[in-house]
């Protein structure tokens, strides 16, 4: 009896500990799941107060500026009035809590010179997403794009260069683009 008791406390010790160890494994998972909506919930704010700040600057500058929020990192393309507009648009966006780097396209171009994001993009842009969603090779969700005057402006979070590598093997099949600005960092 002595004997089963005992074989009882061991039995139950150790249900104890994988119970725990379980527990911990379920926080950790949470806390990762948790950082990561804390980090695109970051990003939305981010984005949501560079439109604010771009109203602000000229009321009809958000309609010419297209950007990319991922992980504190902002992408900025499209059009700009004068150099001075330039400036205060770069250095409004670096005052923003959250800003880590700020990746400059913008171009200065009189009103009556603007390309536009016209359909030529959106036939582009509908293009890659279809290849994208179709290839398993390329995690879609790490990365994020825009396509402006044919070219291909990428903001991503690579796994290694094996994952860069796939993106540019997609891309290259795309004989509309004339160029890519790939920026990328490797996530842990």
């Amino acid at each position: 009896m002595i004997k089963s008791i005992f074989q009882l406390k061991y039995y139950v010790g150790i249900s104890c500990v994988l119970a725990l160890s379980a527990c911990e494994h379920l926080q950790k998972d949470a806390k990762s799941v948790e950082a990561s909506y804390q980090k695109s919930a970051s990003d939305t704010v981010i984005y949501t107060n560079i439109v604010q700040v771009l109203q602000n600057i000229r009321r009809d500058l958000p309609s010419e500026v297209r950007l990319i929020v991922l992980q504190g990192r902002v992408l900025l393309v499209g059009y700009v009035a004068n150099a001075q507009e330039h400036i205060d648009v770069v250095n409004a966006i670096w005052k923003i809590k959250g800003v880590q780097e700020v990746i400059d396209h913008l171009e200065h171009v009189p009103s009556n010179e603007k390309i536009g994001f016209d359909l030529q993009n959106t036939f582009i842009k509908t293009q890659l997403d279809t290849m994208f969603l179709t290839n398993s090779a390329v995690h879609y969700g790490n990365f994020q794009y825009m396509v402006f005057k044919k070219n291909l402006y990428v903001l991503a979070c690579t796994a290694s260069e094996t994952e860069k590598e796939a993106f540019y093997a997609m891309v290259k099949k795309t004989p509309t683009l004339q160029k890519v600005y790939f920026y990328s960092t490797h996530r842990q």
